[in-house]
This record gives C-alpha cells, sequence and structure tokens, in this order.
C-alpha cells in the first residue's frame, strides 16, 4: 500500500497522527477531517476497501467509548454519485483525543 501524503498545512493539528495512524491501516483511506473546536465532535471522514479492513477501528472503539463508527451517505465525483462513506466521531472538547486513539491503533495493530 503506498503512503499517503496529507496537506497538514491545511489540517487541524489535532487530526494529523490519527490520520496518519488510520491511513497506515490497509483499506483504509481518509479525505476529511475536523478536531470539532468545541463546537461539535472530532470527526475523520474515510473510506474502507472491505468490512473486513475495518476490524482495527471497531476494535479500538470497543476499547474506548468515546468514540463511534457511523456511516454517512454523500456525494462524490464529477458526476456527484450518492456513495456511502464513513464517519469515525470522537468526543466534543476533549484535548489529546486524536493522539490518543491513534496510539492505540499503533499499539494494536501497527507496530512491530
Amino acid at each position: 500500500m503506498s503512503k499517503v501524503i496529507l496537506p497538514k498545512g491545511e489540517m487541524d493539528p489535532e487530526c494529523i497522527s490519527l490520520c496518519e495512524a488510520l491511513n497506515d491501516l490497509p483499506g483504509i483511506s481518509t479525505f476529511e477531517s475536523c478536531q470539532g473546536h468545541g463546537r461539535h465532535p472530532f470527526w475523520i471522514f474515510f473510506k474502507a476497501s472491505s468490512l473486513q479492513d475495518l476490524l482495527p477501528i471497531v476494535v479500538c472503539i470497543n476499547r474506548d467509548s468515546d468514540w463511534c463508527l457511523k456511516l454517512q451517505d454523500s456525494y462524490a465525483g464529477d458526476d456527484f454519485s450518492h456513495i456511502v462513506t464513513l464517519l469515525l466521531e470522537g468526543p466534543t472538547n476533549k484535548p489529546n483525543c486524536g493522539n490518543e486513539f491513534a496510539l492505540t491503533i499503533r499499539q494494536e495493530f501497527l507496530d512491530d
């Protein structure tokens, strides 16, 4: 799997480590994120190649009740096709939550 290059200058700094960890999982590709700014939950929108590719994320969510996985309908592409995307939603106004969740993913599924 090729390494995804993230536009870090355009991202909320709090989202970078979690997006990197998710993109390092096989079959996962993030495309939008927001740390919430104290007004809404932490959001990472992504795609998965298969349901099985979601297993590491689901395992980590089961260990941390601040996070959940949601299905979203979206419009994408030049023809604005209606598609299903995934939303990893975290807590509102909880400092460092993205880094903590990223660390859990790395420790459980990515680090040797």
